[in-house]
Parts: C-alpha cells; structure tokens; sequence
C-alpha cells in the first residue's frame, strides 16, 4: 500500500513539472506588461511619498499649535494672574464699599494693580521668547522638509504627469504658505 501512495505522488510531482514547463514556454507580452506595472508602481509609491510630505508639513504645524496653546494656557499664565487680579481688587473693593480702611485700601489697590501689570509684562516677554524659539524650530523643520520634497520630486521627474503635477503645485504652494505664515 505505501509503495502505490509513493508511486502515485511521484508521478503526479512528474505530471505537474512537466505541465508547468510547458506553460512558461508559451509567448506572452510580459515584457511590455512589466514594465507598464513597474512605472505603475513607481507612480503610486510617489504619489505616497507627496501624500507623506503633506502629512508632515500638518503634523509639524499641528505640533507648532499644540505647543503655542500649551504656552499661553500654562499654569501660572495670563488667565491665572488676571483672575487672581481681580479676586484680590474685589476684595478690597468689597472694604471700600463697607468703608473699611477706604485710604489704605485704595492704596493697596494701586499696589495690587502694579504689582500684577509688571507680573503680566514678564509673562507677557517669557511668552513671546518661547514662542521666538517654536518659530525658529517649525521654520528649520519646514526647510528640512521642503528639501526633501524637493529631492524627491527631482529623483521623480520622469513619471510626472497630468496628475501628480497637480499634486505637486499644490504641495508647492502649501510649502510657500507655511513658510509666509512664519513671518511676523
């Protein structure tokens, strides 16, 4: 019985063997084929490479954003010391209405009131100072990245078409714009 089982696989591993090298002696236009999937495929996989500089340049502005909320809602911030502000001259509002030491309240008011406005300033310039700095680390990653799109659209310019060139105006503009966006 085993030697049946064994003969039979031979022969069938013998049949498809020869079956299959019957069908690769048979002309058919792959050549042309080939070729028309390989430009196909370098097609798509630039396209991908234009959808991810897009990708970037978003995720890098969103990250700029992100970062410029994260600063002005900081703990400690303008709202912070704006609200403390104004609990503590709603107090001494609150003396003077019920005259209470009105002289020496109107006085502390005038104090509170510098007090919080040079607090305020200093917030204020720390602030733009870090926003100075987000900016000069967005623009050197945007230049980075405009670069590399442009590497990438020299390697590609045999396989630009009708397509990928609109694709690639309007990536060229978005680059422009972010950048303009940088300038104060």
């Amino acid at each position: 019985m085993k030697t049946l089982v064994l003969s039979t696989l031979i022969a069938l591993a013998t049949a498809g063997i020869s079956n299959a090298y019957q069908f690769n002696q048979l002309d058919y236009p792959v050549t042309s084929k080939a070729t028309s999937t390989e430009t196909d495929k370098k097609k798509e996989a630039f396209q991908a490479e234009l959808d991810f500089h897009q990708w970037k340049m978003e995720v890098l502005w969103n990250q700029y954003d992100l970062s410029v909320a994260a600063i002005h809602n900081k703990r400690g911030g303008r709202a912070d010391l704006e609200r403390d502000k104004a609990f503590f001259m709603g107090i001494y509002q609150e003396n003077i209405n019920k005259s209470i030491y009105m002289e020496r309240n109107k006085s502390d008011m005038d104090k509170v009131e510098r007090s919080y406005d040079k607090q305020l300033a200093k917030n204020e310039e720390v602030d733009k100072q870090k926003i100075t700095r987000l900016q000069a680390l967005l623009k050197k990653e945007l230049l980075l990245e405009e670069k590399r799109f442009e590497k990438v659209k020299l390697l590609n310019r045999a396989i630009i078409n009708g397509e990928i060139s609109l694709k690639l105006e309007s990536l060229e503009q978005y680059f422009a714009q972010s950048m303009q966006g940088l300038k104060p």
